[in-house]
């Protein structure tokens, strides 16, 4: 009879622990594409979310964060939001009920995650030029939460520690005849 109560006492903890919401894997990022048009930076990346595990009521807001090289600057941009199924519902539901979610900045994008599937998400962030930015880096903040809204980690990946490949260095053109 000891045996047996032992065995279910074992076979609960086990099982308990399959229950429990975790965040598993990472997100990969490939290099950012550069542009500088009429005095716009974009950043253009792609993000490969095919090897996370995502509990069904989990969510992880990823912000993407320009920091100049110095740390004396920086420029948040609007988040990715990635929900697991669950998640997706509630969200669904508070957005057509008009109880807009708490973000601090309205995100760009909401996805929702499939677990061992290939998943693969376009992006693009654009901000006004700035002379710091010619020598920033890019990282994005990584924050998880549960089924209740409870933070369950907080992190900073950093992507690329310059987004220009070379050092900016600004060049005064002249010109002269010779006679």
């Amino acid at each position: 009879m000891k045996r047996i109560y032992l065995f279910f006492t074992g076979l609960l903890c086990v099982c308990s622990l399959f229950g429990q919401n975790r965040y598993e894997g990472s997100v990969s990022f490939s290099e950012p594409r550069v542009t500088h048009k009429d005095n716009t930076l974009i950043l253009d990346m792609e993000m490969d979310l095919s090897g996370m595990k995502l509990a069904s009521t989990e969510m992880v807001v990823l912000t993407p964060i320009l920091k100049a090289s110095d740390g004396m600057a920086s420029k948040e941009f609007a988040p990715v939001v990635i929900t697991g199924r669950n998640r997706t519902k509630a969200l669904e539901r508070s957005l057509k009920l008009n109880n807009l979610p708490v973000f601090d900045l309205k995100p760009q994008l909401f996805v929702r995650r499939t677990n061992n599937a290939d998943q693969r998400v376009n992006v693009s962030f654009a901000a006004p030029m700035e002379n710091w930015m010619r020598n920033a880096g890019l990282s994005f903040r990584e924050e998880v939460t549960g089924c209740a809204s409870c933070d369950k980690g907080l992190a900073e990946r950093l992507v690329s520690n310059r987004i220009f490949s070379e050092p900016y260095i600004q060049v005064a053109a002249t010109s002269f005849r010779v006679q």
